[in-house]
């Protein structure tokens, strides 16, 4: 709904400063059928909703800041009886009304602009509108030249169908503005034209489903969440890599063919769609919950679930997912988050392709009979038969110790991540570890020893043992073993200094084990040492991460 509004302003604006646009601008065409079902005849809108939503905001706002913030309350009073309300022998009702979870906090802000409701996305819209607002408007005079921009010269198509014609067939690959529908969009249209044509299905029951289903992955990518849903689920097997262009067509066949053939009815598999992207919000907002789960299983769990968001490794919630379906328990879902974490780790230091990474979960979650695999999570200790899966796709430890020592390591959040691994899992003593893979990643910032900015006059001190030019320099000043964990404040205060001046009351000093190591088993710094010492470090990791 955000992103509908700052397009429309975006065009607005481009429009309005364009001195060629015609008087009336076009935006589309809305999409409705009637609805005779009730005491009072309606129309029910199928295409358009987020646009009419936002500019019945956008009206609200005009209203409210006419009477409020200019005292003009007949200008109010026209805008609300003209555009967002309608006479009834009862007085009058909202001319615009969504379903029955959306519609209070709709209607709530419909009265008041700037009211906190109880829903999160249209909150947000909402805002969005009056800062957009607060911005343009400074006088009654650009308040009116908003109101004619939005009200008077914006035109649209309206298609009224009868109940004869499928609207959700019309609109199957682009919707009323001419736009190609995302995957998940045309998956919703396939959903509800099957519900709309069958009997036997309660339509109004199917809608709100769907409707759940959207709002529970709300903020997440849904195309991708709903290509890995339909990987990993069990209700409807489906072992086979699926693309943003092969998810319509995967569902489809599902909607159409296979549903009967399991034995399954439509709102069953939408009741089954809406819990399985509750399980996928879950793990990608980093939210483990099991009943049977202690505070610091998930806790921990969670830390892992971080970690495949830090390297970059979605594809892992596919397993993870299938693992959590089929009925793993905590500790399980642990060591199997545990393994992907390794797995994924090591393959994207070597840089392997992911492909290959998702056939090898889909292996584990549905078995393979063209390998003589059977489903990881069918046998009597699922966490044994996924590391057996997994490893004849994870890189030899001589691969990725050469990869990991000679890869440029910089300042962002993977290489705080493998540091942060480094330090819990070698450098610190065994009595302050936690009891799983890793640690939380604390207040640490990434310290050069020898610096990144390498300049002759301001480093001339560097340069009395650094026999080195600055492209050789660069070829060797992020590589791991020149790289340390270090506290915030020390790492602003060692800031470029030389290793002598920074190594005792810095490295020394620090409560990372491995600053202290550093200081302990070096008296001097050079490049000799940065090759040395990443060779030993990526020993150790190789040590660590692969399985």
């Amino acid at each position: 709904m955000a992103d509908n509004f700052d397009q429309l302003m975006d065009d607005i604006d481009a429009y309005a400063n364009d001195p060629t646009s015609p008087d009336v601008r076009y935006i589309g065409s809305f999409l409705v059928q009637p609805d005779n079902s009730g005491p009072v005849s309606r129309q029910i809108l199928v295409d358009g909703q987020q646009r009419t939503l936002v500019t019945q905001l956008m009206v609200a706002n005009m209203a409210d800041m006419y009477e409020n913030d200019f005292s003009d309350p007949a200008a109010a009073k026209f805008l609300r009886e003209e555009y967002m309300t309608i006479a009834t022998r009862g007085g009058r009702k909202p001319k615009v009304v969504l379903t029955e979870l959306d519609d209070p906090a709709f209607q709530q802000l419909i009265q008041n602009p700037t009211a906190t409701t109880n829903h999160e996305a249209m909150n947000k819209l909402a805002n969005q509108i009056r800062e957009s607002f607060d911005e343009r408007v400074n006088n009654v005079g650009d308040l009116r030249s908003l109101e004619k921009l939005i009200l008077e010269r914006q035109a649209v198509v309206v298609i009224n169908i009868g109940n004869q014609f499928s609207p959700y067939r019309i609109f199957e690959e682009r919707n009323g503005r001419g736009a190609q529908l995302t995957p998940v969009d045309r998956v919703k249209n396939r959903i509800l034209e099957v519900a709309d044509a069958d009997p036997s299905v309660d339509f109004e029951l199917v809608k709100d489903e769907w409707l759940e289903f959207r709002r529970a992955l709300e903020g997440h990518n849904e195309t991708r969440a709903l290509r890995y849903i339909t990987m990993a689920g069990d209700l409807v097997p489906v072992n086979k890599k699926i693309s943003g262009g092969d998810l319509y067509p995967t569902i489809k066949h599902i909607v159409d063919e296979r549903l009967d053939n399991l034995g399954i009815d439509l709102l069953e598999y939408v009741e089954w769609l809406t819990m399985a992207a509750e399980t996928y919000s879950d793990i990608a907002s980093v939210n483990y919950r099991h009943t049977k789960a202690s505070k610091t299983q998930a806790d921990e769990i969670n830390r892992h679930l971080e970690a495949l968001d830090t390297i970059g490794a979605k594809p892992g919630r596919i397993l993870l997912m299938g693992g959590e379906f089929r009925g793993v328990s905590p500790s399980e879902f642990k060591d199997i988050a545990v393994l992907v974490e390794k797995f994924s780790f090591v393959r994207r230091t070597v840089e392997r392709r992911v492909p290959q990474e998702i056939q090898a979960y889909l292996r584990l979650i549905h078995g393979s009979s063209s390998k003589g695999i059977s489903p990881a999570f069918s046998q009597p200790n699922p966490v044994k038969a996924v590391k057996k899966g997994l490893e004849p796709e994870m890189p030899s430890k001589e691969e990725f110790r050469r990869e990991f020592a000679r890869k440029d390591w910089n300042k962002g959040a993977k290489t705080a991540y493998a540091l942060t691994v480094l330090e819990h899992e070698h450098y610190l003593p065994k009595a302050k570890r936690h009891s799983g893979f890793g640690g939380p990643m604390g207040r640490a910032d990434v310290e050069h020893v020898i610096p990144q900015r390498y300049n002759a006059k301001k480093y001339a001190k560097w340069h009395n043992y650094l026999t080195a030019t600055k492209e050789e320099l660069e070829l060797d000043v992020s590589r791991v073993g020149n790289l340390t964990l270090l506290e915030d404040r020390k790492n602003i205060k060692a800031s470029d200094d030389p290793f002598e001046q920074k190594r005792d009351p810095h490295y020394l000093t620090s409560n990372y084990a491995m600053a202290t190591e550093l200081a302990n088993c070096y008296s001097s710094w050079d490049l000799d040492k940065v090759d040395k010492r990443s060779e030993e470090m990526a020993e150790i990791s190789a040590d660590i991460w692969v399985l």
